[in-house]
């Protein structure tokens, strides 16, 4: 008996298939078996429904090499995902732009490229203080990563929440979160701003937008 099983990083048991199987009653039975470990944690080998009768044998046989999976599994280091994937596509590397002039707000640029060594866009970190709380007058940094298309398209904003010196708390950050989220297809030599401020965040916005109209400014 011979299977193929597919599993993911967490455990769960994507797909399993016979390659081979050496017997001639209740092949059927044995196949669903097999099929109703799909789903579940390749740890805890609990079918995802009821076990056909009469395959003891067999069933013993798959349990066992589920276990042999399990115990491989366990021992594979999975490495984990680039941050920016979504953005610039699996396996890509980033080089620092050597001529790139940092500013006071842009800090740096890297240049992207993909598996194939193909440049396929740019990173930014950039970096500002302004007022968040006009009644206070209080005055915080954030820090914004930026990643670029060739022709400037927006692939994505990060606003990391640790690097976040303004109101940390969930609804504040995340209506800046959700206002960057927005700009994702838009084109920085094109950026001028969105008029529609995000209640109780205007402060954080208008200097978000700041920061994007600087870095238009060096894009090239």
């Amino acid at each position: 008996m011979r299977i193929v099983i597919s599993v993911d990083a967490s455990g769960v048991i994507i797909g399993a298939d016979f390659v081979e199987i050496n017997q001639t009653l209740n092949v059927a039975g044995t196949k669903n078996n097999l099929a109703l470990y799909v789903g579940t944690s390749i740890y805890d080998l609990e079918p995802n429904g009821d076990l056909s009768s009469g395959a003891t044998y067999s069933l013993n046989t798959v349990k066992a090499i589920l276990n042999d999976v399990a115990v491989a599994h366990a021992n594979t280091v999975v490495a984990p995902a680039l941050p920016y994937e979504d953005w610039f596509g699996m396996n890509y590397t980033m080089e620092e732009d050597g001529t790139f002039v940092p500013t006071n707000v842009v800090f740096s640029k890297h240049i992207v490229k993909d598996e194939n060594n193909v440049v396929v866009g740019y990173f930014y970190h950039m970096s500002e203080e302004g007022v968040y709380n006009g009644y206070e007058h209080s005055i915080g940094t954030i820090h914004l990563y930026v990643g670029l298309g060739l022709d400037g398209t927006i692939l994505g904003i990060d606003l990391p929440k640790d690097e976040f010196g303004h109101t940390k708390t969930s609804q504040f950050w995340g209506k800046n979160v959700t206002y960057v989220n927005s700009l994702v297809g838009s084109n920085i030599d094109s950026f001028g701003g969105n008029e529609d401020l995000a209640a109780g965040s205007s402060n954080t916005r208008v200097l978000i937008d700041a920061m994007l109209l600087s870095l238009g400014g060096v894009f090239e």
